[in-house]
């Protein structure tokens, strides 16, 4: 078999109580060093290879000796590239290592999922057909790179970042290198609901006002409730608040959505209970199924103070000498510098939620790699709250952060390689934060 025929296995790991999934060429399969048994297994299978399929034997002892070095510490994987001078081989070869790693850890992960260089265009464009593309003419590569080991609540991630900004993902894991090194970062979700705000217009002012005070009666609450749950085995309605301009009533519903983003199944439950409702109240009308209170797409203070997705808090302690080294930064001047650039620069250019420093690319990129919806990042509301604190000091109230995306599986659920990032995205969402330094406490 030559190098660029491939050897497609699934084989169990019963040390590591897992299954590892992987597609490699047979010269890169004859791994040796300390590598989890998984691939010692493997070893075994390219044993059994005849002497024909054997010929590389050089490229296997390089790309062994090659896999040691990472697997040892001895060599970063982010350094492939300028080691072996081979861009394409060094991806492989990168590949081949966060899975071992992921597989000695006892953790699953997609990057081997994702395609390399080729595509099967036939089921791609299919599954494109009628769902999420018209008038297709092609396909813009997106290459993605990963940022970690990441230790978020106990667990170790390796996140997917989809970008072209050079920079982005090596600056994005100094910061995940530095919360590891301090022991991780803890996230606490605090909310969830995704709403959509119709917008409803009176016969006057008077009956908007009982239109509010009838959505907002909470003996009624149930009663909606159930109107809602029966347009979908998923979406649950929480609550409804109403805002009045002149004879216009803004209906603001928030609902739950499971592990979808979930607009369709809100918009589907917000007509049916308004339909009911409405025929109750003559001469209303519904002129809008989005009044742009929701709010979408678009950054609002409603967002910003009452959440729309996912209201996510996170906290890591990183020592001082860590920041130093890793970040190479002094923690009080971090601390400072955060109060004069993301707080009173912000505050004076007018940002609503924006208090960070650049959390927006992180957050589209990290939507892009796991098949989210792209438009929805700038709705991202997040404040980083650093404090510098000497050891002597007593211990501070937690410093926590607030970040609102909402990880989507309706968008793009169809393809294959989706599939297999959104139980990622899963596990990603409400830690998303960290990616950012978010409320990052600093020990001296």
């Amino acid at each position: 078999m030559s190098c660029g025929m491939y050897f497609a296995s699934r084989i169990r790991g019963r040390s590591l109580g897992m299954t590892l999934q992987t597609r490699l060429p047979w010269t890169q399969l004859q791994i040796s060093g300390p590598v989890p048994r998984a691939y010692r297994q493997f070893r075994h299978v390219t044993s059994q290879a005849s002497p024909a399929e054997n010929e590389g034997e050089k490229a296997v002892a390089s790309d062994a000796e090659v896999m040691s070095q990472l697997l040892s510490g001895q060599l970063s994987h982010h350094r492939l590239e300028s080691e072996l001078k081979d861009p394409e081989r060094a991806v492989r070869v990168r590949r081949l290592f966060l899975e071992t790693q992921a597989a000695s850890e006892g953790r699953s992960t997609a990057v081997g999922q994702l395609p390399i260089n080729r595509l099967d265009g036939q089921q791609f464009y299919t599954s494109v057909l009628g769902s999420n593309c018209e008038n297709v003419v092609g396909f813009v590569p997106l290459p993605v790179g990963v940022v970690g080991p990441l230790l978020l609540d106990g667990q170790s991630l390796t996140v997917p970042l989809a970008t072209t900004e050079g920079a982005l993902i090596a600056s994005t894991n100094r910061g995940a290198r530095a919360i590891t090194a301090g022991g991780g970062a803890v996230s606490v979700l605090l909310a969830e609901g995704m709403t959509r705000a119709p917008v409803v217009q009176c016969t006057d002012l008077l009956q908007a006002a009982k239109l509010k005070a009838h959505f907002e009666c909470a003996e009624r609450l149930p009663e909606l409730q159930q109107l809602f749950a029966n347009t979908s085995r998923y979406g649950r309605l929480q609550s409804v608040s109403v805002a009045i301009a002149g004879r216009h009533a803004y209906i603001r519903f928030c609902c739950s959505t499971g592990d979808a983003m979930g607009m369709n199944m809100v918009g589907k439950g917000t007509n049916a209970v308004l339909m009911e409702v409405l025929s109750s109240f003559p001469g209303a009308e519904l002129i809008a199924l989005s009044g742009n209170y929701c709010t979408d797409k678009k950054p609002a203070a409603i967002n910003w103070v009452n959440g729309r997705g996912k209201s996510v808090a996170c906290e890591a302690l990183s020592p001082g000498a860590i920041v130093r080294k890793v970040l190479k930064a002094d923690p009080q001047r971090v601390a400072a510098l955060n109060v004069h650039k993301n707080l009173v620069g912000s505050a004076l250019a007018g940002s609503i939620g924006g208090f960070n420093a650049h959390a927006s690319n992180l957050v589209t990129a990290l939507f892009l790699a796991c098949g989210a919806p792209r438009a929805r990042a700038p709705a991202v509301h997040p404040a980083t709250l650093p404090h510098a604190r000497p050891l002597s000091y007593p211990p501070s109230p937690p410093v926590t952060s607030r970040l609102r995306p909402r990880g989507p599986t309706d968008c793009g659920k169809h393809f294959q390689d989706t599939n297999e990032r959104v139980s990622l995205d899963r596990k990603v969402q409400r830690r998303a934060g960290s990616l950012c330094l978010e409320g990052r406490r600093t020990k001296f």
